[in-house]
């Protein structure tokens, strides 16, 4: 498996999108990359990032595309072998991408 790419499409979820970014870099199994696309938040979801940006891929659509065309704009952007679209609402327990990684790793066929 070559890596994990989460992919995280947010829109007006300010409240919520750090601890979901806490959660992530949390993992037993870090994500080898997280692409946050922000569709066109009015609220201070892009501030509530800043202090993210250095270990995070972030798009920033000034308008709302809807939530397929930021799920496609993380896919075109993403390397690893294994997505992970993660809403920005969630709270990922700690051995969440462990557990994934895994079952995917003994079930190669899925």
């Amino acid at each position: 498996m070559k890596g994990i790419s989460v992919i995280i499409p947010t829109y007006q979820h300010a409240q919520t999108i750090t601890t979901c970014l806490d959660s992530l870099f949390a993992q037993t199994r870090l994500p080898d990359e997280i692409i946050v696309v922000n569709n066109g938040s009015t609220d201070d979801t892009a501030e509530r990032l800043g202090p993210y940006f250095d270990r995070i891929t972030y798009i920033d659509y000034r308008e709302n595309q809807g939530a397929p065309a930021a799920r496609m704009a993380g896919f075109e952007l993403s390397t690893g072998s294994l997505l992970f679209f993660c809403d920005a609402d969630v709270v990922a327990k700690p051995t969440m991408l462990e557990e994934l990684q895994q079952s995917l790793e003994s079930h190669p066929d899925t």
